[in-house]
C-alpha cells in the first residue's frame, strides 16, 4: 500500500478556501485516495495547522480537520511521542 505524508501547508490548502493553491490541493487530495493512497500526518502538523487557522473565522476548520482525521481509516496520525526504528 502506498503511503503518502501530508504536512501542514498540503492540509492548510485543503481545507482553506482562501489558499491559492485550494482547488489544486482538493483535485490532489481526491487523485490519491481515488488511487488507493492513504495519507500520513502527525501531531505536530495539526500543532502547526492549529496555529494558522487560529483566527476566530478560521478555527472550526482545523477542529473539524482533526475529526475527520480521528475517524478516517485512511488517514495514518503519528503521535509526536512515537519512536521510529
Amino acid at each position: 500500500m502506498n503511503k503518502i505524508f501530508v504536512d501542514t501547508s498540503g492540509w492548510l490548502a485543503v481545507v482553506s478556501r482562501s489558499d491559492s493553491l485550494h482547488r489544486k490541493a482538493v483535485e490532489i487530495y481526491v487523485k490519491l485516495l481515488a488511487s488507493g493512497h492513504d495519507l500520513v500526518t502527525h501531531d505536530g502538523v495539526l500543532l502547526e495547522l492549529g496555529t494558522a487557522l487560529s483566527d476566530t473565522k478560521s478555527r472550526n476548520l482545523a477542529i473539524k480537520l482533526r475529526e475527520n482525521i480521528s475517524k478516517s481509516e485512511r488517514i495514518e496520525l503519528i503521535s509526536l511521542n512515537s519512536t521510529f526504528n
